[in-house]
């Protein structure tokens, strides 16, 4: 059997408690900059930093998502119409889209030899950026994956 190198990398970043308002609600937002790149002015990202400590550019991000769920946030009153013209009040739900955490997809630009090391940086970057409280994050994990088909239509 042939062995499969990989050539992509997964980030999947699950926050904790977090709202869309109030304090926790820019940690989408810390961890989108942090895991794309450009974190701040002064302060590097992901991909930066790993380039740093590997000496070269080992992974470069290509898609960045967050990972939402509906939930119920109340009930509100809307007026609708009934066939006759009877115009009747009706409770509704209102539904928000909650950010549950995110994902980060990086091509991996570094040989098998390296990816253990690679990923051991990520692991090690990630774990001292995420476990700071203003980031929000839970817990977070890192896949290594290869692209089995791909076509443009």
């Amino acid at each position: 059997m042939k062995a499969i190198l990989p050539d992509h990398l997964v980030i999947i970043v699950n926050f904790k408690n977090y709202t869309s308002g109030g304090k926790r609600r820019d940690v989408p937002n810390n961890v989108r900059r942090y895991l794309v790149g450009k974190y701040q002015s002064d302060k590097k990202g992901l991909p930066e930093e790993v380039t740093e400590k590997m000496g070269y550019e080992a992974i470069l991000p290509l898609v960045f998502s967050l990972i939402k769920r509906p939930m119920p946030i109340g009930v509100k009153t809307v007026k609708r119409m009934k066939r006759g013209g009877e115009i009747k009040e009706v409770e509704v739900k209102k539904i928000t889209n909650i950010a549950l955490g995110a994902v980060g997809i990086y091509r991996y630009l570094g040989s098998i030899d390296a990816l253990e090391s690679v990923c051991k940086v990520i692991k090690d970057l990630c774990y001292n950026k995420f476990k700071e409280k203003y980031m929000g994050v839970e817990d977070f994990s890192i896949m290594v994956a290869k692209r089995w088909f791909y076509e443009t239509l």
